[in-house]
């Protein structure tokens, strides 16, 4: 950091994700998504520069326990598992420790793949393959995200919340939106079929406080398949 010179704005997107990886070592989880090292850098950053840069912390619907349908930011909290609770603790982390941040709790996130090479199995959306469980989302829209990242930037000092939730205008399980994707893609939705999971739980978000404090509307999930594929050139 000290090379660099000082820094105006940090967007923490680093989090290990699989949720088996998670519960098999959840210290491992929590030494990525709890951001205590990036915390003592940006405390060593205050004193070389003596300027707080602002923090944006993205976090996940799973820190919500899943007994209330679209959840308001202010609803009960109550992670599931290792991930959800590594996460939860990181949010703690970041409200503690860094009074200048946002966190912006999203979805499972899709959209068209970024420019640099990824693996597919980590695109949702490019790797659907029927394995549907119970539940409920209101899945993230990517350009959604960045689009409430650039607006959180952009009204940094005065956020009346400090909390966000960023997700879709629909309420959907996964099965739905394997539905939807065989629909716009003009696939054979019988080819979608649903699967039991050991712990359905409805962890769709309410994002009105979100509308409200960035000025923003969430893309429907039809729409931004509709979106994504003509960005990849795949008309549907």
């Amino acid at each position: 950091m000290d090379k660099l010179g000082p820094l105006a704005r940090v967007i923490n997107c680093a989090a290990l994700n699989d949720r088996g990886a998670c519960d098999a070592n959840e210290a491992a989880a929590a030494a990525v998504n709890v951001p205590a090292k990036l915390l003592d850098a940006l405390d060593q950053h205050i004193k070389v520069h003596g300027y707080e840069p602002f923090l944006l912390h993205l976090s996940t619907d799973q820190v919500y326990d899943g007994a209330r349908a679209m959840a308001p930011e202010w609803a009960a909290l109550g992670p599931a598992d290792a991930f959800g609770r590594t996460k939860l603790s990181g949010e703690k982390a970041v409200t503690s420790r860094w009074p200048r941040h946002a966190i912006l709790r999203h979805s499972i996130v899709f959209g068209p793949p970024p420019p640099s090479p990824v693996d597919p199995a980590k695109l949702w959306l490019q790797s659907v393959d029927g394995q549907l469980k119970a539940g409920w989302l209101t899945p993230t829209y990517v350009r959604d995200l960045v689009r409430a990242v650039h607006e959180c930037f952009s009204r940094q000092d005065s956020l009346p919340n400090r909390v966000l939730n960023i997700g879709g205008p629909d309420r959907l399980s996964l099965y739905d939106m394997g539905l939807a994707l065989a629909q716009v893609r003009g696939y054979d939705q019988a080819l979608v079929a649903p699967a039991s999971s050991r712990l359905p739980r409805d962890v769709s978000m309410a994002c009105g406080r979100a509308q409200r404090d960035l000025g923003m509307q969430f893309t429907p999930f039809k729409i931004a398949l509709l979106h994504t594929f003509k960005s990849e050139g795949k008309e549907p």
